[in-house]
């Protein structure tokens, strides 16, 4: 599997900047992306996505097969309220993001796994057993 360099943007024309506004480029390459790290395996037996994806619970990810593409999303909302004397403090986040990938066509949608340890979600989807091809003769009657 290849990884693909995205080039780097001249952004000091104001005509550039806002092109990328509606190309699908990040416009602001040092702004952040709430998009995890990915890393896809492959080994005899399976396919293996690990998702970097840490300070979450397994509760808040969802992994699902739509016409042959795996969708992982997650969403994550805390809200943090402290009363002091003179004064009230609330915190909120929100965090969300959605991956997807297309699956081989040896791919066991049956057969998926998935686990979260150590801020990865590991997710491994078996390969089918391919059949051999057989030779069969046709008798003509």
């Amino acid at each position: 599997m290849n990884q693909l360099r995205r080039p780097k943007h001249n952004l000091t024309n104001r005509d550039d900047f806002f092109d990328h506004l509606f190309d699908g480029r990040n416009p602001l390459p040092w702004a952040s992306i709430n998009r995890p790290a990915v890393n896809v395996l492959e080994d005899e037996k399976s396919y293996k996505v690990e998702i970097i994806a840490p300070g979450q619970s397994k509760e808040t990810f969802e992994i699902k097969i739509e016409h042959n593409t795996l969708i992982v999303s997650s969403e994550n909302e805390n809200s943090v309220e402290k009363n002091e004397k003179n004064y009230t403090r609330k915190e909120y986040s929100y965090a969300s993001f959605s991956r997807s990938f297309n699956l081989p066509q040896n791919a066991d949608k049956e057969a998926i796994q998935a686990s979260y340890e150590d801020g990865v979600l590991n997710i491994t989807i078996a390969k089918k057993e391919t059949e051999e091809p057989t030779t069969k003769v046709v008798t003509i009657k």
